[in-house]
């Protein structure tokens, strides 16, 4: 993005940071406007500490259920994940997984069709010399973590959780909890 963009984003960010969460005294009627914009912003203007801190808000976090914005909440959260810096490798490694899923799908169905094709002839009573599709490898699988490598990654979160852990966090937490968020 070019630095004028970041700029005008930045400039739109700082504004809706400083507008208050609700319009009224009450806390009734929340500020949709600055729900909308501020982590939209923030996320254009890469202000990652600062997105961070306002999707991890739980002040934030109960004006946009107030307001009825759950799923636009968890699309906040999907946005900033997706352009978190901390998150690109995470990123590029499930793209390449899901290409290679791609084409072993499209593998299975050719080798399942020139399968279904030799039965077919088989037993319409056509002689069938050799078959030259091979079934496709299977995918390789994630690996499995040590126990020690588990107990030094969790140790590692709660010692020194970086953006990424916590975003993770709390969209895990209003995700699976939109009922406890948003009474």
């Amino acid at each position: 993005m070019s630095l004028n963009a970041i700029k005008y984003h930045t400039t739109l960010a700082e504004y809706f940071t400083s507008q208050p969460l609700y319009l009224d005294e009450e806390k009734e009627k929340p500020n949709t406007r600055k729900l909308v914009e501020q982590p939209w912003q923030q996320t254009k203007a890469e202000m990652w500490d600062d997105v961070i801190v306002t999707l991890c808000d739980l002040l934030l976090i109960e004006a946009k259920c107030k307001a009825g914005m759950v799923y636009e909440l968890g699309s906040d959260y999907n946005l900033t994940m997706a352009a978190l810096p901390e998150n690109q490798e995470k990123q590029r490694e499930d793209r390449e997984r899901e290409s290679c899923l791609q084409h072993w799908t499209v593998n299975m169905i050719t080798f399942a069709k020139e399968w279904s094709k030799r039965r077919d002839r088989r037993a319409r009573g056509v002689p069938v010399l050799f078959y030259k599709h091979k079934l496709p490898s299977p995918i390789p699988t994630c690996r499995r973590w040590t126990d020690e490598e588990i107990e030094v990654e969790c140790q590692r979160i709660m010692e020194h959780p970086n953006r990424l852990d916590r975003l993770t966090a709390f969209e895990g937490l209003v995700m699976t909890c939109p009922h406890l968020m948003c009474q």
